[in-house]
């Protein structure tokens, strides 16, 4: 036989559990559908610095940076990124604002169609500023190189000595 303090905690128990399982219920079958609810997420604002770093790391993975000579024969910085994805192309484009794209054919019958989009010169030295904290080691690297050979070149003409002023306070040369 069970003493009545056994007949109580065996009371509270089964109430407990049948609250549980009316409390279970209410919340599973209520009369509107709570799935949007659940799964609707938190829209956060596009902040600046996260398209930078979004699109540094387009260019950090598909894209070119170089030192290269136009067809005046003198030498300029730039940034290239190929890629099938117009739109981030276009993005690219429509986020820093500067730059041209271009359609590039098929170079064999299985590739697909490219576009590219390429800033030159001073543009480009904007943009490796704004995107070099988030660029890994070796793009980094290559920056500096571009950077120093730039300001080496335009050493002798005296418009470019601030450039290298700021540079050299950036700590990029």
């Amino acid at each position: 036989m069970k003493n009545n303090n056994g007949f109580k905690w065996q009371e509270q128990q089964e109430k407990k559990e049948k609250d549980l399982v009316e409390e279970k219920n209410t919340d599973h079958h209520q009369k509107e559908d709570q799935t949007p609810k659940v799964l609707q997420f938190p829209i956060k604002e596009k902040r600046e610095s996260n398209q930078e770093a979004y699109f540094a790391g387009i260019i950090d993975g598909e894209g070119c940076i170089a030192y290269e000579k136009t067809k005046k024969d003198y030498w300029i910085p730039s940034i290239a990124v190929e890629m099938s994805d117009k739109d981030v192309i276009d993005r690219l484009k429509d986020f820093f604002g500067k730059g041209s794209v271009v359609y590039i054919k098929p170079r064999q019958k299985h590739h697909k169609d490219t576009w590219r989009w390429r800033i030159r010169g001073k543009g480009a030295v904007d943009i490796y500023f704004k995107i070099y904290n988030y660029l890994s080691d070796r793009r980094k690297n290559k920056i500096t190189e571009v950077l120093k050979r730039y300001c080496d070149d335009a050493n002798a003409r005296d418009k470019y000595k601030k450039l290298e002023g700021v540079l050299k306070w950036h700590g990029s040369v």
